[in-house]
């Protein structure tokens, strides 16, 4: 390295599937969903995103991020003998914004571990507008998406709108029509909760019942890395 200068690693985007839950969809089943789940390796695609400079997720925000657990023993690691007899045979149309490593090189990944689990993918990686358009305004032609959440408010509050309340035809914010009551209690709850702690509560027992019931993957916070010179700080905005 160069003498005196320094690596800045910024937290920036947090990764997970949503799985589009309608009528139609073969997401409807919670078999199938948790078959994609056990599919997926999640450090390799934090290796094929990136590089070595992401961090895998252990709820649906990074781990500098209020509320966020240290560990989670709820996410299931892969078994692609499992995957397999939940995949075979099952058609996933897959779209995701192509930000996910280089040409959304962890898109291209997690379309090949589907398809190593037996499923037949029809992947669309494209660029974010399109991504956008089609997981909002076209809820009937797609499976799987791999959203991108830029988390704003850093809170688990945030990520926990996608998945709890009206749809986004309804106008609401949830993205794949989940119906999960022990979620929405749990967020509803989180809303007039009485102090941090009783707050940070709720919202973990929302996100955990997304994960126990394969609504969801967490998957990793992907990262800017800047190199500063003595005397300057960088930092996202």
């Amino acid at each position: 390295g160069m003498e005196g200068y320094e690596v800045s690693v910024n937290r920036f985007s947090d990764f997970y599937l949503i799985f589009n839950e309608r009528e139609g969809s073969p997401f409807t089943d919670a078999a199938t969903r948790l078959g994609v789940i056990q599919a997926i390796d999640r450090d390799n695609f934090q290796t094929v995103t990136s590089s070595g400079t992401g961090e895998v997720l252990t709820t649906l925000v990074a781990k500098n991020v209020a509320c966020a657990p240290s560990e989670n023993k709820l996410i299931p690691t892969q078994d692609v003998a499992a995957a397999t007899k939940a995949l075979t045979g099952v058609t996933i149309r897959f779209v995701a914004p192509n930000i996910a490593g280089p040409a959304g090189a962890g898109n291209e990944y997690i379309a090949e571990a589907l398809r190593a689990a037996g499923a037949t993918v029809e992947i669309e990686n494209t660029d974010v507008g399109s991504w956008v358009g089609k997981i909002y305004g076209q809820p009937e032609a797609w499976d799987l998406t791999m959203y991108a959440d830029l988390d704003f408010l850093g809170s688990l509050t945030s990520p926990l709108m996608n998945f709890v309340g009206p749809t986004v035809a309804e106008g609401g914010g949830n993205v794949g029509a989940v119906n999960n009551a022990a979620a929405s209690e749990a967020f509803g709850a989180s809303l007039t909760a009485a102090s941090d702690e009783e707050r940070c509560t709720f919202l973990n027992a929302s996100a955990d019942a997304l994960i126990s019931n394969s609504d969801t993957l967490p998957l990793i916070n992907d990262a800017f890395i800047y190199v500063q010179r003595p005397g300057f700080t960088v930092q996202m905005l």
